[in-house]
């Protein structure tokens, strides 16, 4: 991992899991948007971002490229009780439209988002579908 690199994390009070493929690192909500204006200010170009599920909690994932063959995933969660993350969209532009997944899927809102709107589902939706503790109306099989 690049020293640049490793100062960022640190300002930001990342913890880094270099054991396994990847490296990842581990920030608070709040220094979410903060970590990735000074790694993008490094070179390091996005790549995706998506959510999982922890029942307790929406952890989000970011993939950044530090080279063609080097990535790093930036992990934050967001408790059940407070579905809230800084936008990464005016950092990483193409971000716009993983967040909007996102939170079509899994219901977290990005602060900030220039247009926090449904991408998969109707407008009127109220559920989601992501989320392990979405119901179906009825088994299709």
């Amino acid at each position: 991992m690049r020293a640049d690199v490793l100062d960022a994390l640190a300002r930001h009070a990342a913890t880094l899991d270099e054991s396994g493929f990847d490296p990842r690192a581990d920030v608070s909500v709040d220094a979410w948007a903060g970590l990735h204006a000074d790694l993008a200010a490094l070179g390091l170009e996005f790549s995706d971002i998506t959510a999982l599920d922890r029942i307790d909690a929406v952890e989000l994932v970011c993939w950044l490229l530090s080279s063609p063959s080097e990535q790093l995933s930036v992990r934050t969660s967001c408790l059940n009780d407070r579905l809230l993350a800084p936008t990464l969209s005016d950092v990483y532009p193409p971000a716009e439209f993983g967040e909007r997944e996102v939170y079509d899927l899994f219901g977290v809102v990005f602060e900030g988002h220039p247009d926090m709107s449904r991408i998969l589902q109707p407008d009127d939706a109220t559920t989601f579908p992501l989320r392990k503790s979405f119901e179906l109306a009825e088994t299709p099989w």
